[in-house]
């Protein structure tokens, strides 16, 4: 196991490492983390247009649940297509804890053909050294348009569970004008949930936008740092699509209120008017 791995083991910041780490090492880890998740996106490869199984239309009811599905059409590319979440049934992996983690996969099939699938629909043997964020977090599948050209993308999350800390990134799928038919995740890097990192998706005036929490340290004593589980402010960022660019952009930084926050989550929630009150006076329109 390499020191990477074990630090991941531990959750980002262990009780051991946390007691030897100054501040400034654990700004630079929490960075390097986030490197190596979004570097490991690239494992769940693309398999678009892959062949149904022969036994069943479109998954192995023995190797995957379906946990949600819905009907969509992504304009006249691809219309009465199907979307699928799915669960392996069987553990793939394991947490920093100990406990059972799941491989997630997001398919989309029309006329019985899969167009799309996140992950290989041969479920991976279980192999609880594996850390890179392919499993099963929560059961959220929206088809939005977030590009806010009238087509829909699909939206949905994967992740790791360590000991104390969490890295769940949040996939937007959009597909493309390509032959045959693709989808691609267009997410940006920093539409991450963790303990003091969130995303979420905010509808305004017609258009959709994304917050993204980042933590703000609070004021501290000469030679002292912020432990892991430290309350922290939150400075929020709005990324919205550029269409010329074709990637999300930051449009918006909204300061930091004076209410320390637990997790990023309560901050989102805590703040969440006074975020909403802020994008919109920047958006007026």
């Amino acid at each position: 196991m390499t020191f990477l791995h074990f630090v991941l083991r531990q959750s980002f910041a262990g009780t051991t490492i946390r007691s030897i780490l100054t501040r400034m090492t654990l700004i630079r880890l929490v960075a390097l983390f986030a490197c190596v998740f979004t570097s490991h996106l690239a494992l769940a490869a693309d398999t678009n247009n892959m062949s149904p199984a022969a036994a069943h239309a479109i998954y192995d009811p023995s190797e995957w649940t379906l946990v949600r599905s819905t009907s969509a059409h992504f304009g006249k590319t691809l219309t009465n297509a199907e979307v699928m979440l799915l669960k392996s049934v069987q553990a793939t992996g394991s947490s920093g804890s100990g406990e059972p983690l799941y491989t997630v996969n997001l398919v989309v099939a029309a006329a019985g053909k899969v167009i799309y699938s996140f992950a290989p629909l041969v479920v991976p043997p279980r192999d609880d050294r594996r850390y890179d964020p392919v499993f099963y977090m929560d059961d959220g599948l929206e088809v939005r348009d977030v590009t806010n050209d009238d087509v829909p993308e699909i939206v949905f999350r994967s992740g790791f569970l360590g000991v104390s800390d969490r890295g769940i990134y949040t996939h937007i799928l959009q597909v493309t004008k390509a032959v045959p038919i693709r989808f691609r995740d267009i997410a940006a890097k920093s539409f991450l949930d963790s303990w003091w990192h969130g995303v979420r998706l905010l509808d305004l005036n017609g258009r959709t936008v994304a917050i993204v929490a980042e933590p703000v340290d609070p004021p501290l004593a000469p030679g002292d740092f912020v432990s892991h589980g430290q309350p922290r402010f939150h400075r929020y960022v709005v990324y919205a699509w550029d269409q010329r660019r074709e990637r999300f952009i930051q449009q918006q930084r909204i300061a930091a209120t004076r209410q320390l926050h637990q997790s990023a989550q309560e901050g989102l929630e805590t703040d969440w008017a006074y975020i909403a009150a802020t994008v919109k006076k920047h958006h007026p329109r």
